[in-house]
């Protein structure tokens, strides 16, 4: 009978421990399976798609629309308006005479109207109202540094300069446009009066008269009745006899001044053009001399010149300018005693069977 109680009560408590189980496994289901927990989980991963796709980039135009305006000045304060300048500085100087009219219509309209900018991100980018210089402002600074160097030109440099006689023996070829151009150009920056004499082998050409006549300098286009050879040693000789050609056209026509042997297959430096002027009798840095050794008819003619009637028919052995003294003890070294170099030689020449125009 005890026996049958004890296993009764045992089955009992044993039910009721399987039926308490079972009760926690259904609400555990029934709040896994809630339409709250789901919406919720699904409004998350909403949520984290929206931050994934936009990103960055949403949170940047939002930071746009709100904080454009106080962008748009944070960079204003180191630009200064134009009247602002003006106000600091008092330029004392004369008017320029017809450069107002040579100021573009647009530009009183673009100056007064006032000044915008750009947005990018979070830079402002100033449209200026004139980004080119004031040309009246530009014309004024011109003429300054033109009467500075006017000053200083008649204050240190040669009070009475003389007329500056430039040889060039030339023939037509296929880079004597390349040469004579070099030489044309260093010729016009030649701040005293010039003559060039141009002496081309061969006779004279239309392609070398077209090249000398662009410069505006007073030339002599003379010819020379012998071709240029193919040797260089044959040209070197030629040449010699094309420079006593000109310094015949120097004695013929009495030309005063200073006498250089400026070759088309050189390059001047304009310090030399300055230091020829300091030229009294000769001087040997490229060749220069006096114009008056050259005349016929002079009473003061020193006697340690030869004549050029003497070197005319002896033309093929006159190979250095010294052939022109009796003595070298007149040569004068200039440029500093010889230590500046102030010529070049550029050795460029084509083939001798080069078929290519000169120009």
């Amino acid at each position: 009978m005890k026996l049958s109680a004890l296993q009764q009560s045992y089955l009992n408590r044993r039910s009721n421990s399987f039926r308490g189980s079972a009760q926690l496994d259904s609400a555990a289901d029934g709040s896994v399976k809630s339409p709250a927990a789901v919406f919720w989980l699904v409004l998350h991963g909403v949520c984290c798609l929206i931050s994934l796709v936009l990103g960055f980039r949403f949170s940047r135009l939002v930071f746009f629309f709100i904080f454009s305006t106080s962008a748009t000045n944070l960079y204003t304060a180191p630009f200064r308006g134009a009247a602002e300048i003006a106000s600091h500085l008092d330029v004392r100087s004369t008017p320029v005479t017809g450069a107002a009219d040579s100021v573009p219509g647009n530009m009183t309209a673009v100056v007064a109207s006032s000044t915008s900018r750009v947005v990018v991100g979070r830079h402002g980018i100033r449209i200026r109202p004139w980004p080119h210089p004031d040309p009246v402002e530009v014309m004024k600074a011109h003429q300054i540094l033109e009467r500075v160097q006017r000053e200083q030109r008649a204050l240190f440099g040669v009070k009475n300069p003389r007329t500056v006689i430039a040889v060039t023996p030339t023939y037509a070829r296929t880079f004597q446009k390349l040469h004579l151009t070099g030489v044309m150009h260093s010729l016009m920056l030649v701040p005293y009066d010039l003559v060039w004499i141009v002496v081309e082998a061969g006779g004279v050409t239309n392609e070398t008269a077209s090249i000398i006549a662009k410069s505006g300098l007073r030339t002599i286009h003379v010819g020379f009745r012998q071709t240029m050879p193919n040797s260089w040693e044959g040209r070197h000789k030629l040449e010699s006899r094309m420079r006593l050609h000109a310094l015949g056209i120097v004695r013929e026509q009495k030309l005063d001044g200073v006498v250089m042997f400026a070759d088309d297959s050189n390059m001047h430096s304009m310090e030399l053009f300055d230091e020829i002027q300091n030229v009294k009798k000769l001087e040997w840095s490229g060749f220069v001399l006096n114009s008056r050794l050259v005349w016929k008819d002079v009473d003061d003619k020193p006697e340690w010149v030869k004549d050029l009637d003497e070197l005319d028919g002896a033309g093929e052995e006159v190979e250095s300018p010294l052939s022109l003294l009796k003595t070298t003890s007149m040569v004068e070294p200039l440029g500093n005693c010889g230590r500046q170099v102030l010529l070049w030689w550029l050795r460029v020449e084509a083939r001798s069977d080069s078929k290519f125009p000169a120009q």
